[in-house]
């Protein structure tokens, strides 16, 4: 596996609360990374493309630095630093021109001297004249990198000299901005209750360390976009913030982090629920099964944690298989796998199964085909009415009005009603003849009239 672009890449790097996820927002024009005056609100590092004047670069938001590690997630994000810090072609130091010189930028500052990459030493929050004289001042010197040009993320100020530098030191390294291509990808969305593996599972997938994981609940507060190429085929995966029950949802970061998770519903192709296997299936994931099943999109179960089951075997996956159709029966057409993040088992299925699950979503059923499927239902069983009607309804025919997800369109008589139940049992028939397999199917009835 590899990344799908060759773009150059820019980590924006410095401590707490300098406006390193505004900045990244600006870049990526899009508000993509949760901005808070809250240290820490930033933990793993988050992903963007950026134009500017027809060419794209790729930009890395990463946590802030802090002296004092005492967490793990503290740990983690020191290692995304460091990752992001390998990966990137040129880095942004980011400080604080309000704040001045404080000693996490001394020894940040001191870090990055010993890494022979090209940096651009920024001094953010300057949104008044006032404010960018102050990058004239001597103590910015003493870091090491001459004056800090001075731009206001929030306004936008300075951000376009920022860009003209950037490109004009990417192109004296040989790392030039790459024309803009459009990629058409897979997009899957990844999500679960908090700890059922998610991060974890994005990890296995990318065979790097690019989530911070841990067992800490909510730990990954921002929707993450990585662009991947496996097999020849171009994936995008969206992980996303764990869902809390609702009563401990706590106003803020994490309400933020939720509502992103219910948007990424509207902009993906294929949902992964994650859950974990070796706990009971609880309440959160029957809900995150029901809002997945309503959004319309393509769905795989991940069976995760898949490891700590005892004797697994053929027989042990049927009676998990059929355990979780008992607990979430409105998606029993989803596909089911058995994984393991933490060893890797039967990950790499996952991509190949979300194409069969996309091409399931965009099956065309053919009206001579949905003819004699009709036909041959009816004479199986008779359909049936709502409340109140003493006679079947009639139904003249039947057609697919839509793709993804797939619909279809019953034509009935006139006043005539069709029983719910009698276009759950349509659509069972119309799983055994043509699969739709991880795809939810619609059936609307309509009279004639």
């Amino acid at each position: 596996m590899k990344n799908i672009s060759e773009k150059p890449i820019i980590a924006i790097v410095g401590r707490t609360n300098v406006g390193k996820s505004t900045l990244f927002n600006t870049l990526a024009e899009e508000n993509k990374a949760l901005v808070s005056a809250i240290p820490g609100t930033t933990r793993d590092r988050a992903f963007a493309d950026c134009v500017w004047r027809g060419q794209i670069i790729q930009i890395i938001d990463t946590g802030g630095f802090e002296k004092k590690n005492k967490s793990i997630i503290d740990t983690g994000i020191k290692t995304q630093i460091q990752l992001a810090l390998e990966q990137a072609d040129l880095i942004f130091f980011v400080a604080n021109i309000r704040d001045g010189v404080l000693p996490e930028d001394t020894e940040f500052a001191r870090a990055l001297q010993k890494i022979n990459k090209p940096v651009i030493f920024i001094a953010n929050k300057a949104d008044k004249k006032e404010l960018t004289l102050r990058a004239k001042d001597p103590e910015w010197q003493k870091l090491g990198f001459g004056d800090p040009l001075p731009i206001s993320a929030t306004t936008g100020l300075g951000v376009g000299d920022l860009l003209d530098d950037a490109y004009k030191k990417l192109n004296e390294i040989n790392k030039k901005p790459q024309p803009i291509v459009e990629i058409e990808a897979l997009k899957i969305g990844i999500f679960g209750k908090p700890n059922a593996g998610k991060s974890s599972l994005i990890n296995a997938l990318l065979n790097e360390e690019r989530m911070i994981v841990s067992d800490l609940a909510f730990t990954t507060r921002e929707p993450q976009d990585t662009f991947v190429s496996y097999q020849g085929k171009d994936f995008v995966l969206i992980d996303t913030a764990g869902i809390r029950k609702q009563a401990k949802i706590k106003k803020g970061l994490e309400a933020k982090g939720v509502q992103k998770t219910k948007n990424i519903l509207e902009s993906i192709d294929v949902a992964l629920l994650v859950i974990d296997i070796s706990e009971s299936i609880g309440a959160q994931d029957k809900n995150l099964a029901n809002l997945i099943h309503e959004s319309g999109k393509g769905l795989i179960i991940i069976a995760n944690k898949w490891d700590l089951i005892k004797n697994k075997d053929t027989r042990r996956a049927k009676e998990f298989t059929d355990y979780i159709n008992s607990q979430l029966p409105f998606v029993k057409w989803a596909p089911i796998i058995f994984t393991s993040a933490k060893n890797r088992k039967n990950v790499m299925k996952i991509f190949e199964i979300a194409e069969e699950v996309q091409k399931e979503m965009q099956r065309e059923i053919t009206a001579n085909a949905l003819d004699k499927f009709l036909k041959k239902a009816i004479k199986k069983a008779r359909p049936t009415g709502g409340a109140g009607m003493v006679t079947p309804p009639h139904i003249y025919s039947m057609k697919q009005t839509e793709i993804m997800p797939p619909t279809f369109e019953v034509l009935v008589k006139t006043k005539h009603v069709i029983h719910p139940n009698y276009l759950k049992y349509l659509e069972k028939q119309l799983r055994e003849k043509f699969g739709f397999s991880g795809a939810p199917i619609i059936i609307k009835s309509r009279s004639r009239k």
